[in-house]
């Protein structure tokens, strides 16, 4: 426990550098960081340490919790979340992920923004049901959030081939489609919930792409959205 604390003080320190060297691309239908309350925002697990950096440099106005994994490996990252500012829910598919949805369904009634890895643990890029399940228990709408940097430390051989960014760099975020989902009433309904979201989650991801392009080649006419 104390050697995961550690590692996050150390990743918060990167973190707070980070905030305060890159430049922050809004891209998509709105600005960074403007999350109505009572939301869930999912995104892709290899973004997420660019959504963290963006989180420290400029957090939405109201709170948002994040669901983290009980393995070993995720002490490190829940450490890390608390001095970012972030609520942490404990839970995933192979421990008390279904107890750990219904606490984010009540923070999320209380009108808090739950932030989701759609596809935390595996497999990359394929959404599961659990940020849609939560969005139809609530009625809350359901963002699809992009994000990518440039340049990046490229973990390819992890299975979500994160993208960490880099500091002096470029953080790209892009607030894609949102949707209220009726209560489900059955399979056919999960199903077509969780395509919607990842094919909304894949075209914020595109957005995010095409926008670090385009500013690479205009560096000096980007404006930061903080």
């Amino acid at each position: 426990m104390a050697g995961a604390a550690i590692s996050a003080l150390v990743l918060f320190i990167y973190a707070w550098i980070l905030a305060l060297t890159v430049r922050l691309v809004s891209a998509g239908e709105g600005r960074w960081a403007d999350w109505a309350a009572g939301s869930v925002v999912a995104v892709w697990h290899g973004s997420a340490p660019s959504v963290l950096v963006a989180l420290r440099a400029r957090m939405p106005a109201v709170p948002v919790a994040i669901m983290i994994a009980r393995d070993p490996r995720g002490d490190c990252l829940a450490w890390l979340c608390r001095l970012l500012g972030l609520r942490v829910v404990r839970g995933d598919s192979d421990h008390a992920g279904w107890e750990a949805l219904r606490i984010l369904a009540r923070e999320v009634e209380r009108g808090t923004c739950a932030l989701i890895t759609a596809d935390g643990g595996g497999r990359a890029r394929e959404a599961k049901v659990g940020a849609a399940a939560i969005a139809s228990a609530t009625g809350a709408p359901l963002i699809a959030l992009g994000a990518d940097c440039r340049p990046a430390i490229y973990e390819r051989h992890k299975w979500d081939a994160a993208r960490t960014p880099l500091p002096f760099g470029r953080v790209a975020l892009a607030l894609g489609g949102s949707r209220k989902l009726p209560l489900f009433k059955d399979a056919g309904d999960v199903e077509a919930a969780r395509l919607w979201l990842q094919s909304a989650l894949c075209s914020a991801s595109e957005i995010c792409r095409q926008a670090l392009a385009r500013s690479a080649k205009r560096p000096n006419r980007q404006r930061s959205p903080r």
